[in-house]
């Protein structure tokens, strides 16, 4: 009697446990993550680095912006994201390669915004785009995005209104 109590109570358990198992992995939503990705222009080019910030219940998400203005990240949790987007993090290069300013009173021999300088620029080196303030703070930047599982294509489009 007291073998046959004891194997009942093994079997119990073990099925207990597998429920158990089944239901966590069930809840786990293997899989059930956003993959974010698109494009950041600003005065119709690219913004050439920095990083959009994905604000939401959570932790916020940081999501690094390519040389070309191209971001992408997998295993976003789906929800409601307010959106900030920064060009902080990327060095400003100065006026002449290298970020070495000139002396006081002589003109650099290029200018930031000449194809001279972007040439001059060490590979794979962003230039820093500066974009408007109010992008800065997801509070004012007037940017959401509902993040779903699976692929979510975004491409921003920043003005100076």
């Amino acid at each position: 009697m007291f073998c046959l109590l004891q194997k009942l109570l093994a079997r119990g358990a073990a099925l207990g446990l597998l429920l158990v198992l089944a239901v966590l992995v069930g809840c786990s939503g293997g899989g059930g993550k956003g993959t974010v990705t698109g494009k950041v222009t600003y005065q119709n080019a690219p913004v050439t680095g920095g990083e959009i910030v994905l604000h939401g219940s959570g932790v916020p998400v940081l999501v690094k912006i390519e040389g070309n203005g191209s971001f992408k990240t997998r295993d976003i949790p789906p929800g409601s994201y307010q959106v900030a987007i920064s060009t902080d993090n990327v060095q400003d290069m100065g006026a002449t390669p290298g970020g070495v300013q000139p002396p006081p009173g002589v003109k650099p021999p290029v200018t930031q915004d000449s194809e001279k300088m972007k040439a001059l620029m060490p590979t794979g080196m962003p230039v820093k785009v500066a974009i408007p303030a109010k992008y800065k703070d997801p509070k004012t930047s007037g940017l959401t995005w509902e993040i779903k599982k699976g692929d979510n294509p975004r491409d921003f489009t920043l003005t100076d209104d």
